[in-house]
């Protein structure tokens, strides 16, 4: 029996939650940054150019290897060469995206607690916040 698989709704969501994925809050967070301690606009070329040519490639093979085998990353390495050592990339990906989605959840539960923080005038400052862990890892759980 073949399982049935998902699809996109609209080709702009699958933009924009690939381009979501590739960015990343870290990149969000952290170019303004980066980009003065590395040299303006040199460092924003530089930058640039290391998308275009060693992301942008590596985003086409995830797509077309995804695409081609309609498997998940383990499933679709093990689909092009059966038993292959390359099965761990699959397997690290996996874990990658687990790690990325907690990073996410404490960040998007700090941001939860902030504002129930406004809403119900609690005087929490960011020390205390982060200094009660129930507080922070409940805000986290009720994102979740």
């Amino acid at each position: 029996m073949k399982e049935k698989r998902g699809k996109w709704g609209s080709t702009l969501g699958f933009i924009l939650a690939s381009s979501g994925a590739a960015i990343g809050l870290g990149n969000i967070q952290r170019f303004p940054y980066i980009t003065a301690e590395g040299g303006g606009a040199l460092f924003v070329f530089i930058y640039l150019l290391c998308v275009l040519f060693i992301g942008l490639p590596l985003i086409l093979v995830e797509f077309s290897l995804g695409r081609h085998t309609q498997s998940n990353p383990v499933g679709a390495i093990d689909k092009v060469k059966k038993n292959s050592i390359w099965k761990i990339v699959g397997y690290l990906g996996v874990i990658a995206a687990f790690i990325i989605l907690t990073y996410y959840s404490v960040i998007a539960g700090w941001a939860l607690g902030f504002i129930i923080n406004i809403l119900f005038k609690l005087d929490l400052d960011i020390k205390s916040f982060a200094a009660n862990p129930f507080y922070s890892f409940g805000c986290a759980a009720l994102f979740i």
